[in-house]
């Protein structure tokens, strides 16, 4: 099993097919992976308990005879468990303004802010991997590790606020802290997934039967693990030294994604037309990590590391028939 700070263990790394061999039987026995497939128990037991709380109030004010405006408070808790609640606090606004006699100009926004935590106990064991989370065949990776924990911990913040203009012209955006660990003896370990920091912001503009949207992600890097080759005098062999699960994070992850949408309808349905641009400013996001053992220009050996990231610019088109 993988604990949450093990100390620094180094392996010797040989020449050719024994190096791999090496290096798949050092990660094997430093990480505890098993030898032997077994019998996996996945079978589930769910019982949940509590109640949900909700207030709102709300009142409608005429400020002139074309004018009018709505205000709004919400307030929502959930107790599921004592191990687990979340509470939200949602006010809203909306204003309607009469401009012609029949020309209606609406606006409408919204604050939302949630809080939440939620404590996990009595956790099956899992399997992660600890380089290559996007691996194809993920129990093939020399990082596949099982992890076992006492209990975890996800809590956090999340703000997001809204606003629509008459329906053309819209944007809205949020903003959340937030963090996600096992527990191991006594100590914290960040989760794969775990992100401090998210924000994402977006806008939409409808014109005729043209619709336009664009957004913006950008949050922490998820932790990952590090190898490492430490110092060493000849004759002796070089060997590589693990570093603690997660101690370590990729760059921030950010993405700008585009897309339009042409809409015409007909007497029984629609048809539209969109095209859709991922990662528009084919930013390289770090995902993962290869390691392999190399020889440098002296013919020793050393580690070397690869990056691999996430989706480049990616476009797409698509149509879209309702009947």
């Amino acid at each position: 099993m993988l604990g949450p700070d093990t100390e620094a263990s180094t392996v010797s790394v040989g020449d050719g097919a024994a190096q791999l061999v090496k290096r798949l039987a050092a990660i094997q026995c430093f990480l505890h992976i098993p030898t032997q497939f077994g019998r996996v128990d996945r079978d589930s037991e769910v019982e949940v308990e509590g109640n949900s709380f909700a207030l709102f109030f709300s009142d409608r004010w005429r400020l002139t005879l074309k004018t009018v405006v709505d205000l709004g408070i919400r307030w929502d808790k959930q107790t599921y468990s004592d191990l687990e609640n979340a509470t939200q606090f949602s006010p809203r606004f909306s204003l309607v303004h009469q401009a012609g006699p029949n020309t209606d100009i609406r606006m409408s926004w919204g604050l939302r802010v949630e809080a939440y935590q939620k404590s996990l106990q009595h956790q099956r064991p899992r399997f992660e991997n600890l380089f290559d989370p996007l691996a194809i065949i993920p129990e093939l990776e020399p990082g596949r590790v099982r992890v076992a924990v006492d209990s975890a911990l996800s809590r956090g913040v999340e703000t997001s606020i809204a606003y629509d203009s008459d329906g053309k012209f819209g944007w809205w955006a949020s903003y959340t802290i937030a963090e996600s660990v096992d527990r191991f003896d006594g100590r914290e370990v960040p989760r794969n997934w775990d992100q401090r920091h998210a924000m994402q912001i977006g806008l939409d503009w409808t014109t005729g039967r043209w619709e336009f949207g664009m957004s913006a992600n950008v949050r922490s890097g998820w932790p990952r693990t590090t190898l490492s080759v430490e110092p060493f005098a000849a004759p002796a062999a070089p060997s590589i030294a693990f570093g603690s699960r997660n101690a370590e994070r990729f760059g921030s992850f950010a993405t700008i994604d585009a897309r339009a949408e042409y809409t015409a309808p007909f007497r029984d349905g629609s048809l539209s037309f969109f095209v859709a641009v991922t990662n528009a400013a084919d930013r390289e996001n770090p995902c993962c990590i290869d390691f392999d053992v190399d020889l440098d220009a002296q013919g020793n050996p050393k580690l070397e590391q690869k990056y691999d990231f996430w989706l480049p610019l990616f476009p797409s088109i698509g149509v879209l028939w309702e009947f």
